[in-house]
Formats: C-alpha cells, structure tokens, sequence
C-alpha cells in the first residue's frame, strides 16, 4: 500500500490573523513494507504530517494519495481509510476508557463488519503480539495496569484492526532503556510481517536502528529524505537541524577528529562494533 503527498500545505487558522503555516508544498512518496523514522525540531510539522497521512486533519492545498486514491476528495471511503492506516499517539495509555482490557482492545472494531467470533480472535492475537496472556488479562481494568502495560493495551487496539500502515508519534517517550529495547523489537518484527511503519521521534538512536529511510522536517517544509547513513554524514548539517545524532555516530566522529580514520557511515552499534572488529583482525588498533 503506497501513501504519496502532492504539494500538500497546511496552517491552523487558515486565513485568519493568527494563520500558523504548519507544512509548506510537502511532496513525497512511502512504498508498502517501508519503515521510515520523521524528525525534526519541535514545531516542524511531523505530527501535522502523520495525522493528514491519517486523514485526521485536511489540507489547506494539496492531496494526499492512498494507493493512488485520494483521501480527500468526496465520496471517498473514510471507514477504508481507518482500516488500513492506524496511528498510535503520544501517551496512548490516556486513551484507555474502558471496563475491561478486551473491551478496549475491541473498541476500533465496533463497526467493521467482523463476526463477534472473528472479532474477539483478533482481540487474542492483539494481546499476545504485545506480550500479554489473554486469559489472564482480558477482563482485568485498563486502569489498574502499569504505564507499560497500558501504553502495549493501547497500541494492541490499534493492532486489531490489522492496518497495512502503522503511524507512532513519538512513541517512546517516556519508556526506560528496557521498555524501548522492547517497543523497537515489537515495532521491527511488524515491519518484517510486511507492515508499513512511520515512526516519528527525536531519539536518533531508535530511528537509526530501525528505519531504513529518513524525513527531516524543518519549519513546515521536507530538508532532507534519505538513508540514516545519508541522513548523519554531516553533523553540523544535523545540529543546525536540532535532530541531533545516534551515539555510534558520534563516537565514529570523535575517532576521526582524533585522526583514526574511521567511516561517517557508522550510525547503528552494529556497524560500530563491526568496524572495532574488522580493524582489530587487520592489525589497526586504536591506541
């Protein structure tokens, strides 16, 4: 499923004297199966972005294209939309506002059509992709669950539904080092699966260990769009930006400016680690 944007421009309180330009002329293109990590300062339009790819908010100009279908124009099915595209905000655990976990979970499939049987398997397998026993947790209180367990109850909702397309704003904020080692696992294992993921964040780390494209946003308007490696070559390019840089990345940049030469491309710990063991076996040690 392939999601593609046409000079898309959007303001909060279009024509009006308090006009904010949120984004300004954003054309590009997402192929099924891709993960593609969004950053840029704050203000720069990443969650404006992902909630018109959502169909949460219309452009001022522009269109935006499902599998070659405009979402906007008139007539067109809203209800497909939602099925294939799911978007998990920051904080989901606050959307919880149910009696129990599996009445949550199933919220999103009120009206899809499924048989209660059909439905009800999908609430299952929901929950035990995010890790948890249905038997043991599905008539449990969302509201009596830790902030991990509620942020996988929120995200296993969206799960349900079975979208093609996955959108997280910032979704690991706030998560401890172990809770984002698992989120990213999760995260990668449906891209494998062949679900689309978008990923918007300001941790360079977790967008250079997952995504294999990047789009920098600054002030409304789409700067860069390319692999991490092509992303974090210039440093200086990515601190004018305020997005920073994974750790790998600059500790291969203090190697070099201590006069080892050593790859700009190295942006995982996997890449850093298999450099450190390429120059040990070839007799390079960084003294």
């Amino acid at each position: 499923m392939s999601i593609e944007l046409k000079q898309v421009s959007c303001s909060y309180n279009f024509r009006t004297k308090q006009e904010i330009l949120a984004l300004n002329g954003i054309s590009m293109k997402i192929e099924d199966g891709e993960f593609v990590g969004i950053m840029g300062h704050t203000g720069s339009g990443k969650s404006t972005l992902v909630q018109l790819i959502a169909g949460l908010i219309r452009p001022n100009s522009g269109q935006v294209f499902l599998d070659g279908k405009d979402i906007n124009e008139r007539g067109y099915d809203r209800n497909n939309l939602h099925r294939q595209v799911g978007i998990v905000f920051q904080n989901p655990e606050y959307q919880l506002f149910e009696t129990t976990v599996a009445k949550d979970v199933a919220f999103g499939l009120k009206h899809s059509g499924l048989r209660k049987e059909e439905a009800c398997e999908r609430v299952r397998q929901a929950l035990e992709q995010m890790g948890f026993s249905y038997d043991d947790i599905a008539d449990a209180s969302p509201f009596a669950l830790s902030g991990g367990e509620k942020r996988r109850v929120a995200i296993a909702g969206v799960l349900a539904a079975r979208p093609k397309t996955l959108i997280f704003d910032e979704p690991i904020a706030g998560l401890d080092p172990e809770g984002r080692r698992q989120f990213l696992e999760l995260v990668r294992k449906l891209n494998r699966e062949g679900v689309s993921i978008l990923m918007v964040s300001h941790h360079a780390d977790s967008i250079c260990a997952c995504a294999e494209r990047v789009l920098v946003l600054e002030q409304g308007s789409l700067v860069l769009d390319g692999s991490p490696k092509a992303v974090f070559a210039d440093l200086e390019r990515t601190s004018r930006l305020h997005i920073g840089a994974s750790q790998p990345r600059q500790i291969a940049e203090l190697l070099i400016q201590s006069g080892i030469p050593f790859s700009r491309d190295i942006v995982r710990y996997e890449d850093l680690l298999d450099e450190l063991k390429n120059r040990w076996k070839g007799g390079t040690r960084c003294e």
